[in-house]
């Protein structure tokens, strides 16, 4: 938790409240500009949950994580709940423990720069809610799961693909209970009507452009996506990208208590850098046919299904799916339909199932806490990769230290966001990258270049050479610097906690 440090995409969502015009739509209510979207597909939600939050406490990564991490303690206290109602408290014991230990579920969930947190906090709700109505026929039930999922879309347009993966499962498996009636429509319609209304409403006055941008298909990109579910699922997708490789230089020293623990396990147990749950879901599957007769079927075919149809979507959308906080949207499914294997099959083979299903248990979680205590170790000894980089942390202290006039120029993607946030809006701080990204060719672009390039006393502070975020982009800015005969004057370059160069301070001179 502590040492990676914020990431561009984790604080997106922060932005509206201290930048005007920091969401892509507002509204205007009794004189005050509400975020509604923040991109065509990502909604203000969040931004709503967090503006109380900030207000009171600094933004910084324990204000901005602490709370994904509540988020995600309170999905895992859902689904408990979820399995009890749907089989039992050893399903409910086994699939909690699974989903809890479960790495890529954490990882992405504590950093949450997909967003993910509340995506799955909805769908769990969703999943209780519904379970709940198909159970007493509760139309406040149905009503109440219908808001979650509006409000899943609000977050995050990507929301349907589980969503519709939960509807087509929940229609294939229990027909009869969802007939459609006038009151259920009615309730169901108005509930998540009411939930995605920012989200609707903004679709309707931009004629549905979320759907027009984002509605492209192809199956080239096929293999590359099942690779980044299966190491999703596996637990290894994080590795090299949030997670240093152990090739990383300067590695540290365990210090703390927890580090030193963590190095004496990963000294006793080696290298685990995935789990065994993809083994248990292809176990799960075999064992099937033979939990036909069992009360786990219907669920059991429920999870397959839904995650079956949610992932051939992502499989399908062109530049979108591609990543783990994009097959991480699957979950609880995954633990949900391995824990009802397990579960029945401890109660269809009595006294050896139960052992079976308990060493097999034991087995799963052993592997995910091992997994996940690979991360921390690499994470503690070899750093944060790439745009993680906690030298954030010591670049903000930096920045602080120079005068508030001070015009900042963020020479890089990942720099503006992140300075933004942690110094409220305060800072003197433009994006000076834009011209930089490819080699400037129009006359226009050349232009843009040369006045951000002649702002006067700025400091440019980018990431250091062979960290840059767009390729290339250091050598061209120093060559049209350089033509345009201005020299550097560097005034700091800010390491990490491994001593490793992160990021230079400078000042352009004739």
């Amino acid at each position: 938790m502590p040492y990676p440090g914020l990431q561009n995409d984790e604080v997106l969502f922060a932005q509206p409240l201290y930048i005007p015009g920091g969401a892509q739509y507002s509204a205007h209510i009794g004189g005050a500009r509400v975020p509604v979207m923040l991109l065509n597909y990502l909604g203000a939600w969040k931004t709503w949950v967090y503006a109380p939050i900030l207000k009171h406490w600094r933004p910084s990564a324990a204000s901005v994580r602490w709370p994904a991490v509540a988020i995600c303690g309170l999905t895992v206290c859902i689904f408990f709940q979820l399995l009890l109602s749907l089989h039992g408290w050893r399903a409910a014991a086994v699939g909690t423990l699974l989903l809890a230990t479960d790495s890529s579920f954490l990882l992405t969930g504590a950093f949450d720069w997909g967003p993910v947190a509340f995506q799955h906090l909805f769908l769990t709700s969703a999943l209780a809610l519904g379970l709940f109505f198909h159970k007493t026929g509760s139309l406040r039930a149905l009503g109440l799961a219908a808001f979650c999922a509006g409000l899943g879309l609000w977050d995050k347009a990507l929301f349907l693909w589980p969503f519709s993966g939960v509807v087509i499962a929940s229609i294939a498996i229990a027909p009869k209970a969802w007939k459609p009636t006038r009151s259920k429509v009615l309730t169901a319609a108005l509930g998540f009507v009411i939930g995605a209304f920012p989200f609707l409403a903004f679709n309707i006055s931009h004629h549905f452009v979320t759907f027009r941008s984002n509605g492209h298909f192809t199956l080239s990109e096929f293999p590359q996506k099942f690779e980044v579910l299966k190491r999703t699922t596996n637990g290894s997708i994080l590795f090299g990208f949030l997670v240093n490789e152990e090739s990383a230089p300067n590695p540290r020293p365990a210090e703390t208590r927890t580090e030193r623990w963590s190095a004496a396990l990963h000294d006793a147990a080696g290298d685990h850098r995935t789990n065994w749950m993809p083994a248990a879901l292809l176990g799960s599957l075999v064992l099937l046919p033979f939990l036909w007769r069992t009360r786990a079927r219907p669920a059991m075919l429920f999870a397959l299904i839904a995650c079956a149809v949610a992932w051939l979507q992502m499989a399908v959308t062109e530049n979108a799916g591609g990543s783990a906080h994009h097959a991480v949207l699957l979950w609880p499914l995954p633990a949900l339909f391995v824990a009802l294997a397990i579960a029945e099959l401890s109660l269809t083979l009595k006294r050896a199932g139960a052992l079976a299903a308990a060493a097999l248990s034991i087995a799963l979680i052993a592997g995910n806490l091992l997994n996940l205590n690979q991360c921390f170790y690499q994470l503690a000894r070899y750093g944060p990769a790439g745009d993680w980089t906690d030298a954030t942390n010591a670049l903000s202290a930096g920045v602080s230290n120079m005068s508030r006039a001070t015009p900042f120029m963020a020479g890089d993607w990942g720099i503006f966001n992140i300075l933004t946030v942690l110094h409220r809006g305060t800072l003197n701080l433009q994006v000076g990258h834009g011209p930089f990204e490819s080699q400037p060719s129009t006359p226009a672009q050349k232009q843009a270049a040369m006045e951000l390039l002649s702002t006067p006393g700025a400091v440019w502070i980018r990431f250091v050479a062979g960290r840059e975020q767009f390729t290339g982009i250091n050598g061209r800015f120093d060559q049209m610097a350089a033509e345009a005969g201005y020299r550097k004057t560097m005034l700091a370059e800010i390491r990490d906690r491994n001593q490793r160069p992160a990021f230079e301070l400078f000042r352009l001179e004739r």
